[in-house]
């Protein structure tokens, strides 16, 4: 897989990195010694398991710390007080407010309005893996880019693995390279970046039966945020039913087997609730059931259309919050936030939309292609992407774990725009139109 420029390959790579010496220089030279030690991973994770694709990921770790510094950047200079971060928790901002604190021991400016030790972990991963003092967000910041460097990598080796195809996994490459809305929070100070790698890294391993691998992997997220297992559980299991369907013939005795082994699996949960609940410290009851969350969402705006969605009735309002995150974000024009521009919603609610409208067709494409029969490759990654939305309106609710989903939808764009011919183009252009035309809609009126 190779994006790089033919005249020489070396010189796009070069060119970014100046601009990250340039850029870091203007900004914070604090954060060229981050900068050095998270090249200097990046490097080597790259040597040991990815040599034929390095000058891309290199590439791409280079273009999110470019991302990483403006974001900085803008941050520092609308709300100064919080030091580049994006602002206090809960209005302007969001958590990265929070993990600096607890990185620095409370020694920031702002005022500490949230519960210190909420998402502990993560800082401690931090603290653990940067060995320097620590000066400003952008020295932290800079290492966090490495949660997303290789996401674009990941998700080409598995369009590789479910369709054989370079030029779909290319474009898979690219699409989640320029998604806004993965970019954003893979260049401030979150978590949810690192979880939609190892949730991929996950998937691929068990794919390549790498079953150590796949271990330390499912052991990484559950410190890191635990009720984020599910998602890799549910792609895994998508997994395990393909397996069945290639080694058995009969359709129906593979289903029939993969239900079996889904009430065993549900048998074993329910048997070792207790034991996982007390491991857990009450983190899993509330990632399940999320009620905490949905009273949050009630009192901070009940005239939101996700409240709305949660008022109807059982079934409907679970089939359509799965919707709901499917389609997140939606377009929306509101840029500032309590006074302040808000950078986040430019590239969330703006720039993300309006990235997806050429390519809603191709999905449509892929999903009516697979529920016609006419093409299996497309299997995996489309009831992926179904589970994971199901899981997003059910036992997450936070728009920002939409992270995990958006490779998946990414795979289903690019397989869609290398198979876009045939009978089903012009029903598929048509359902896209409706689509964004609903956006401009909500956006407007």
């Amino acid at each position: 897989i190779t994006f790089m420029v033919d005249f020489d390959e070396f010189f796009f790579v070069n060119i970014l990195f100046f601009i990250v010496l340039v850029a870091i220089f203007i900004c914070d030279r604090t954060s060229y010694l981050f900068f050095g030690y998270s090249f200097f991973i990046c490097l080597i994770v790259n040597f040991l398991f990815c040599k034929s694709d390095i000058r891309n990921n290199i590439a791409t770790f280079l273009f999110y710390t470019i991302i990483a510094v403006i974001l900085y950047s803008t941050h520092k200079i609308i709300i100064p007080d919080y030091l580049g971060l994006t602002g206090p928790e809960g209005g302007v901002g969001t958590d990265d407010c929070r993990y600096y604190a607890q990185l620095v021991n409370g020694q920031v400016p702002y005022d500490i309005t949230f519960n210190f030790f909420d998402s502990l972990p993560f800082s401690l991963f931090l603290k653990f893996c940067l060995p320097f003092e620590i000066d400003t967000p952008l020295n932290v910041a800079i290492f966090n880019v490495l949660g997303i460097c290789f996401l674009p990598y990941l998700t080409s080796r598995l369009l590789l693995e479910f369709t054989s195809s370079k030029k779909t996994a290319n474009d898979g490459y690219l699409l989640v390279l320029l998604c806004p809305f993965t970019t954003y929070y893979g260049c401030i100070i979150m978590r949810d970046m690192w979880i939609a790698s190892a949730v991929l890294l996950g998937l691929l391993l068990f794919i390549r039966k790498r079953y150590f691998g796949l271990s330390l992997t499912i052991l990484f997220i559950c410190f890191i945020r635990f009720g984020s297992i599910v998602f890799l559980m549910l792609s895994i299991l998508v997994m395990i039913r393909e397996r069945m369907l290639v080694s058995n013939k009969n359709r129906t005795k593979a289903n029939i087997n993969f239900f079996c082994f889904i009430m065993l699996v549900l048998g074993l949960f329910c048997a070792f609730f207790p034991i996982i609940s007390i491991l857990s410290e009450g983190r899993l009851e509330e990632g399940l059931i999320r009620l905490s969350f949905v009273d949050y969402l009630k009192t901070d705006d009940e005239n939101a259309l996700i409240v709305k969605i949660l008022n109807l009735p059982f079934p409907l309002n679970i089939l359509l919050t799965s919707v709901f995150f499917f389609f997140l974000p939606f377009l929306k024009f509101d840029i500032y936030t309590l006074g302040f521009f808000n950078i986040g919603n430019v590239l969330k609610a703006v720039f993300t939309p309006v990235f997806f409208f050429p390519y809603w067709k191709y999905l449509i494409f892929s999903i009516v292609k697979y529920l016609k029969g006419k093409d299996e490759q497309v299997r995996p990654f489309f009831l992926i992407s179904l589970c994971l939305a199901v899981a997003l309106g059910t036992i997450s609710l936070q728009a920002r774990h939409k992270t995990v989903l958006i490779p998946f939808m990414c795979m289903l764009f690019a397989y869609g725009k290398n198979n876009y011919h045939g009978s089903y183009c012009l029903f598929s252009f048509t359902i896209a139109t409706g689509i964004v035309m609903f956006e401009l809609v909500y956006a407007f009126f």
